[in-house]
């Protein structure tokens, strides 16, 4: 399997700090107890751009879409999509049973009602696609997502019913495709999708993404990168991992300071999509999208709370709420480079809400 600097950890290989075992649970139980102590913000920050591009497919295409979600494991990604939660409620709650003799077909059967009681964000079949099969069939067994396809693809080859699931993806999304894929393995899913779909995609910046735009640019998709503005994912899990990045960033001639020198993992946002797509929303006969900008300020806030003295544990969930509960979008505005312009300036500019909380925050401590 290809893997990088980080997919060690990332997402679960032999030596990782990060065991490979909290994938290969019936349960997430394990999985959001390590992620969680480790202010995994990423799903959070990027839930609310997932949404708003089903919303932008959904319009455009005049049905309902099918998204594939790459990297799915237990379907968190799934989960804020569809629902209103976050990370915070999907880790206390799995804290809480954690301390329980709750058996995993007793949990699968709650946490079926659980997300069956909230209402649904959008209205959209969800393929998950990842390398590990029990986490895919929690994902499955609770209907965060309708179809699983687990296969690794450097070994091995789609089946016709894995083929027949990935068919006529509208929209591709991935918040780790370009820890654990390489130029083949994406070449070989977006084969069995076939089409142009878009590919929204956040991706580490020690983790490159040439390989992957290489396998969508010989399929007709160009790249856009979102420039000037890095989102957090999460705080590094040991100083093995930590230095192991610097070396890697440097050895790439990536800066760190002020991002993975100061302690978090960062990623960028990458957005794939035929030339016929882009030219046809830009002259306006496509649905234009507001994007979730103003989380381009998470980053600083997040940094500058940490710089303060507020300890880290919690730190990140509380801001990514806070900016979360701020960016409800109230006019749509066109996804290309006018947006990405106003995201990069947008990136001095946190939140209100979120700077408000974390001042009241700090003064009472």
């Amino acid at each position: 399997m290809t893997t990088n600097t980080t997919l060690a950890f990332v997402r679960g290989e032999a030596e990782g700090e990060i065991a490979s075992d909290i994938y290969r649970q019936p349960d997430p139980r394990s999985y959001f107890r390590l992620m969680f102590g480790l202010d995994y913000a990423l799903p959070d920050i990027a839930a609310g751009v997932f949404r708003q591009l089903v919303a932008a497919r959904t319009a455009a295409l005049g049905r309902r879409i099918k998204i594939v979600d790459i990297g799915c494991g237990y379907g968190p990604q799934a989960a804020l999509m569809r629902y209103p939660i976050d990370m915070d409620d999907l880790a206390h709650r799995y804290r809480d049973l954690d301390l329980s003799d709750l058996g995993t077909e007793r949990l699968i059967a709650l946490d079926r009602h659980f997300f069956q009681a909230w209402p649904s964000q959008i209205d959209a079949e969800i393929v998950g696609f990842d390398l590990y099969p029990d986490a895919l069939a929690y994902a499955h067994d609770v209907a965060l997502i309708d179809r699983a396809v687990s296969c690794d693809l450097t070994d091995a080859d789609l089946t016709d019913a894995d083929r027949e699931a990935l068919a006529d993806a509208d929209l591709v999304v991935s918040t780790s495709a370009a820890d654990f894929l390489g130029e083949a393995s994406f070449g070989k899913l977006l084969d069995a999708m076939g089409g142009t779909p878009w590919i929204a995609m956040f991706a580490l910046r020690v983790s490159p993404t040439y390989a992957l735009q290489a396998a969508a640019a010989e399929r007709g998709l160009e790249t856009e990168k979102l420039p000037g503005t890095t989102f957090v994912q999460r705080r590094f899990a040991s100083s093995n991992e930590w230095t192991q990045v610097l070396l890697a960033l440097e050895n790439q001639g990536i800066a760190s300071q002020g991002k993975e020198s100061d302690g978090l993992l960062h990623s960028e946002f990458f957005l794939m999509r035929s030339k016929a797509d882009r030219d046809a929303q830009a002259r306006g006969s496509r649905p234009r999208i507001d994007v979730y900008f103003c989380l381009a300020g998470l980053n600083r806030l997040a940094l500058f709370e940490l710089k303060c003295g507020i300890r880290p544990f919690g730190a990140l969930r509380h801001v990514a709420r806070a900016a979360r509960d701020q960016a409800r979008p109230q006019t749509h505005k066109l996804f290309d480079q006018t947006v990405f312009q106003r995201m990069e300036r947008d990136h001095d500019q946190p939140p209100a809400r979120a700077q408000n909380a974390l001042c009241s925050r700090k003064s009472a401590r």
